[in-house]
């Protein structure tokens, strides 16, 4: 943390990030806890749209739509909070659209230790980001097949391996009984044993390697927010804060872009369908976690939505949202599951996603987690998803 000793420390910070090629901005602390904006430089005007005229000096909710107001001065806050420099990836709807940013936020204190100023800086890694997730998504929806033949050689594997043993043990019998004629038959059945230990070894080889992909699949870890990233996107799906909305606020370890990618894809699905609410629920599930994304929006039947979708897509669906269908597929290529789910109170319609290598962060010797704990309850689904479903209590 930078100390200041006076006004005119801060107006030359504030004139050294003019002169910066590089989106820089300030943000004032005000002793209630709330924000103002003091300053954003040139490269930031230019490279976000925003006229430094209509916002500095003003509160954020003044200035921008109500959840990107939201999830701003939560970071603001965070950062006063922690006393310390924080970096983060944020996806935020401006002026010049949509875009990602990795955003460091360094505050400025007195020699007391209260934060007075918070320095900004961002940098538009939109392109990085889009390649990341469209890499992920591409992985994930060609893993299936992948998958499906490294399944298929592992077993055919085991199917050829038994034979060959069996046809190993019946050549040493053979040849432990027959006599040496000297017309070559001995050297045939120790050629055929040969040509037989060699095939077993390439099936061992096989089986190994096919078991191995099958029960590795690993992902880049982090550790991360979840909150955060519902956040950006109930930002840009929810902007004008029509919804009320409940989201956790809890750290994890393991995949951040594959879940970022599916949770973001959930959250605006239910926001799109939902009159007035939605939720995101978490919980510990076995090593990992789950979440359930619900929504109060019109449903029919208990599976359908009005306009005849289904709320959890299948591939055979007449009336298929890919989005949602692509967010389900990438959860099952991390090992994961998508369900149709007992809504909670208040709610129409909920799917719960599981996500094994997602762990729960520990706080203080103790998860800061809901854990299943309440006996299971089921419901009635469509036969894909109804497969042994335990549906537990959510807190």
């Amino acid at each position: 943390m930078k100390h200041i000793t006076s006004e005119g420390d801060i107006s030359r910070i504030e004139a050294l990030a003019e002169i910066i090629d590089q989106p820089m901005f300030m943000i004032d602390v005000k002793p209630n806890g709330g924000f103002i904006i003091r300053k954003i430089n040139t490269a930031h005007s230019r490279d976000t749209g925003i006229d430094p005229a209509l916002v500095e000096g003003k509160n954020p909710f003044d200035v921008l739509p109500v959840r990107l107001a939201e999830t701003v001065c939560a970071n603001y806050a965070n950062c006063v909070n922690s006393r310390g420099r924080i970096s983060y990836e944020e996806l935020l709807e401006l002026n010049t659209g949509a875009r990602w940013w990795k955003t460091t936020l360094t505050p400025l204190s007195d020699m007391r230790g209260t934060v007075l100023t918070l320095l900004g800086s961002s940098v538009d890694v939109t392109d990085q980001k889009a390649a990341e997730l469209n890499a992920i998504q591409e992985l994930a929806l060609s893993q299936r097949e992948k998958a499906d033949m490294q399944v298929f050689a592992t077993l055919a594997a085991r199917d050829v391996a038994d034979p060959l043993a069996t046809l190993v043990g019946m050549l040493d019998l053979l040849a432990g009984d027959f006599v040496d004629m000297g017309d070559g038959k001995v050297e045939m059945i120790s050629a055929s044993r040969n040509i037989a230990m060699r095939a077993m070894g390439v099936v061992d080889r096989v089986q190994k390697h096919g078991e191995g992909l099958i029960s590795s699949s690993k992902q880049p870890t982090s550790e991360f927010c979840i909150g955060h990233i519902c956040k950006d996107a109930v930002a840009l799906s929810d902007p004008e804060g029509r919804l009320a909305v409940e989201l956790p606020e809890l750290r994890v370890d393991g995949d951040k872009a594959g879940l970022q990618l599916a949770l973001h894809r959930l959250i605006r699905n239910a926001c799109e369908q939902a009159k007035s609410r939605i939720s995101v629920k978490c919980m510990i599930q076995g090593s990992g976690i789950a979440l359930q994304v619900c929504d109060d929006g019109d449903v029919v039947n208990g599976s359908k939505r009005r306009d005849g979708r289904a709320i959890l897509p299948e591939s055979n669906d007449n009336f298929v949202d890919s989005e949602l269908l692509a967010a389900v597929s990438l959860i099952e290529m991390r090992g994961g599951s998508a369900l149709l789910a007992v809504p909670p109170a208040g709610m129409t319609a909920a799917i719960e996603a599981t996500f094994p290598s997602i762990q729960p962060k520990v706080s203080e010797g103790r998860p800061a987690w809901p854990v299943a704990a309440a006996p299971p309850k089921t419901m009635a689904v469509s036969p894909k998803h109804s497969k042994n479903y335990e549906k537990t209590r959510w807190t």
